[in-house]
């Protein structure tokens, strides 16, 4: 089985109408600098798979979803 802290996360910004993708190891330890200073979180976990390739591809997935008007169309399409 594979190390947990080694799979790859993926989230969103609302703030930032974006996406994110890093391993499961610093998303948990940016979460407990958040929590620790009491601030708000700025990304919310979406999905959470093996490689960083699936990540890219679980978001290519949402945005073909998502309405045009969404935040996230416009910003994270660019990004790709």
């Amino acid at each position: 089985m594979q190390n947990i802290a080694k799979l790859y996360v993926v989230e969103y910004s609302a703030s930032q109408g974006c996406f994110h993708i890093h391993q499961v190891e610093d998303m948990l330890e940016t979460n407990l600098r958040t929590f620790v200073r009491s601030t708000q979180p700025g990304y919310i976990p979406i999905a959470i798979v093996e490689t960083h390739e699936q990540a890219g591809e679980i978001i290519e997935t949402i945005l073909k979803k998502l309405p045009e008007t969404h935040p996230a169309k416009s910003k994270s399409e660019s990004m790709l």
